[in-house]
């Protein structure tokens, strides 16, 4: 704003004036020519930082991006839902029937999922997909493509193509951006693909390594201890070491290895797992095992839907039942 015309002053206040710009000049300071539009205000100094103690447990500040990780009780079965710090969902697994995912999901108020993984063909991880498939926008789906004669399967992967969904190949090394620096690699099936062990679809399970800042998690399906072998044996160029483990097979003593484990070193493990199954799941020397590299371990079973809130630097874990991490 052009400051406005003055009015002449008599001689005696100019000379007044005069005197008070003197004074301030040899003061070391100048006068302002017009006041300023609003008083002015002391801006208080910005918020420092949180300070990063190097604490895996801890609070989690949500109002900035961070990823939760949703392990549903879906029973015996698995059932996985990622909500990545920008919005994008990959879902892995539906558990045998798709009503406690479904409503996990529209709870969240999910409406579309822009991957589902398939880690294998066996109901109790696929029984619930076709419900998935009907009930949100599907964009695309990563399977490990091993012949397999179910029938449910076989209806999946022609719901698939009459929707025009797209198949992806879990092929190993395949990189999956999920927003946010979150990023998932496929260290599994193996290929060429595994036959002649005790079960060939949990041996060929897709295996996913996630990596979030300094926070990694490993899900490993039902892989077997054959899978395990050949992961790591490739150790080298496609790391196992996770800051968590989504332990295979349901606890089951046909995976989780000592020397696995040890190469994993997780400090935190998750198992799904049905209460009262009638496969002895988690198998108690698995427990064994993987107490000796963490006191953290959660199941389903007896903690129900388990979310996991990470900002890339520490862990929050919010069991439905139960205690929380930290």
């Amino acid at each position: 704003m052009p400051p406005r015309p003055r009015r002449s002053a008599p001689l005696a206040l100019t000379h007044a004036a005069a005197l008070l710009t003197l004074l301030a000049l040899l003061a070391g300071c100048t006068p302002s020519s017009q006041m300023p539009d609003r008083p002015l205000t002391v801006t208080p100094p910005a918020a420092e930082e949180e300070v990063d103690d190097g604490a895996l447990f801890g609070r989690v500040d949500t109002s900035r991006p961070f990823l939760e990780v949703a392990m549903v009780d879906v029973g015996q079965g698995d059932g996985i839902v990622l909500h990545g710090p920008e919005g994008r969902v990959i879902v892995i697994d539906s558990g045998k029937g798709g009503a406690p995912i479904v409503s996990y999901l529209k709870g969240r108020g999910v409406q579309r999922i822009d991957l589902l993984v398939l880690t294998h063909a066996h109901a109790d991880h696929i029984g619930g997909a076709d419900d998935i498939v009907r009930g949100f926008e599907v964009l695309r789906v990563l399977d490990p493509l091993v012949e397999h004669d179910s029938t449910m399967y076989s209806k999946l992967l022609a719901e698939l193509e009459q929707r025009s969904i797209p198949v992806m190949e879990a092929r190993l090394g395949r990189r999956i951006q999920m927003g946010g620096g979150v990023e998932l690699e496929v260290l599994g099936p193996p290929q060429p693909h595994l036959h002649g062990t005790r079960s060939d679809p949990n041996a060929n399970s897709v295996v996913l390594r996630l990596v979030y800042g300094r926070i990694s998690i490993l899900f490993t399906g039902d892989a077997e201890h054959e899978t395990e072998e050949i992961l790591m044996k490739h150790a080298a160029e496609r790391p196992l070491a996770s800051t968590v483990l989504k332990v295979a097979h349901h606890g089951s003593r046909y995976a989780s290895a000592a020397d696995f484990l040890a190469l994993v070193q997780p400090q935190l493990a998750l198992i799904s797992v049905g209460e009262g199954n009638t496969y002895g799941h988690p198998a108690p020397e698995t427990l064994e095992r993987l107490g000796k590299h963490t006191p953290h371990i959660y199941r389903t079973d007896l903690s129900g839907t388990i979310r996991l809130l990470t900002d890339g630097k520490r862990i929050t874990l919010i069991p439905e039942r139960g205690d929380a991490l930290p």
